[in-house]
């Protein structure tokens, strides 16, 4: 990949894992979120991500895990893009070791409804114990069913609020909180003011009408606040723009 931002250089992966370094002072939280989307806007084709982004986005979806205490994700993107077992490989693992990190990035998931087979591969393969965000207002019986395989948290009464998610992931020490959606949540997390860093890797495709975008529809506009995001860095690469906002 090229950084734009620079002098167009070539980057190396010890370039790039420089790029997205998170800052020094990152130990009251860091809130990362990535995503990819098609030219025209769409975050989604016929419902998954997946083929939307091509090898510059798919390096670097991998490489940001790195950096990340936990993964958090919304049930439904786990459910549609088909999450299961280990999500770092040897390399990632390596790499994270010799940074006093651990070789296996524990999954939390965000479900208001727990709508979650406890027997589906995500938790049977996991190799931590996942994480389950929900509120109050959800099944107990789901809740007793999933606690099974999976340690539930209530963060919030009738809904999941990620200031109480963010305060609890802290309070377990982790600090770097990467995501990668779905949209749902990057939406909460926007009002909630509580995004750090977004990283979008922008396709040279386009998906027609209809597909959801990145920052999905909570449904509720009215507490929308324009905020803005200082540009870290821009790289490019067979046409894909690989871009960095932070706070």
């Amino acid at each position: 990949m090229r950084n734009l931002t620079g002098s167009g250089e070539v980057l190396s992966e010890d370039d790039l894992l420089a790029l997205y370094e998170p800052p020094a002072d990152s130990s009251a939280g860091f809130v990362r979120f990535n995503f990819v989307m098609t030219a025209d806007g769409g975050a989604t084709h016929r419902g998954v991500s997946g083929d939307i982004g091509g090898p510059a986005d798919k390096q670097m979806f991998q490489l940001l895990r790195r950096f990340a205490h936990v993964l958090l994700m919304g049930a439904r993107t786990v459910r549609a893009e088909g999450y299961e077992g280990d999500v770092l490989s040897l390399e990632d693992k390596s790499w994270r070791s010799q940074r006093g990190l651990s070789e296996y990035l524990r999954v939390a998931l965000i479900s208001g409804s727990l709508h979650l087979d406890p027997q589906d591969k995500f938790f049977l393969q996991s190799p931590t114990v996942p994480l389950i965000y929900t509120s109050e207002s959800s099944s107990p019986d789901q809740r007793a069913k999933l606690s099974d395989v999976a340690e539930i948290v209530l963060a919030g009464k009738d809904r999941v609020e990620p200031q109480l998610v963010v305060q609890d992931l802290l309070q377990r020490g982790y600090s770097m909180i990467h995501s990668e959606g779905g949209p749902t949540v990057l939406g909460e997390f926007q009002q909630a003011n509580l995004v750090d860093s977004l990283c979008v890797t922008l396709a040279p495709k386009t998906a027609g009408p209809g597909e959801k975008r990145i920052g999905g529809d909570s449904g509720n506009t009215a507490t929308n606040e324009l905020r803005d995001m200082q540009l870290h860095h821009v790289l490019e690469q067979d046409g894909e723009l690989v871009l960095e906002y932070r706070k």
